[in-house]
């Protein structure tokens, strides 16, 4: 009989029994601290699913975008005189680049919308509130 030792994801807590993880190391630990997921660590080897790595990878990578957007905003904004923000002049002056008069530009990743938008609703304000802070 072979000895399978059963280990579960530390993000999903599924159990884990083949080869599809990666050890929790300082690189995982410092994106879940960026996420501000803050996790308890045992003295054993802790492991995250493949699956879970990869929205992990996800959500930094959207986390980094939307930072990256509010850097590049926040110089063009007037907190004396509190005028709402145009995005289109931003993105023009940044891109040096013409938009075509009715096309809207992201808030959040900054770029044009090829097709649809729609505004954010109130649970998704609170978790943007909630998990990039940063931005309010």
């Amino acid at each position: 009989m072979t000895d399978v030792k059963e280990m579960s994801c530390r993000l999903c807590l599924k159990n884990i029994s083949d080869e599809s993880f990666e050890v929790i190391n300082n690189i995982i630990r410092g994106i879940l601290d960026g996420l501000l997921l803050k996790l308890k660590f045992e003295e054993r080897k802790e492991v995250i699913c493949n699956a879970c790595r990869r929205k992990l990878n996800a959500a930094s990578e959207f986390k980094s975008t939307c930072l990256n957007t509010d850097k590049t905003i926040i110089p063009y904004v007037d907190s004396e005189k509190m005028l709402q923000l145009d995005l289109r002049e931003v993105y023009m002056q940044e891109k040096k680049s013409e938009l075509v008069c009715s096309q809207k530009i992201c808030r959040l990743c900054m770029q044009p919308v090829e097709s649809e938008f729609r505004c954010i609703c109130e649970e998704e304000l609170e978790a943007i509130q909630k998990l990039t802070p940063e931005m309010v």
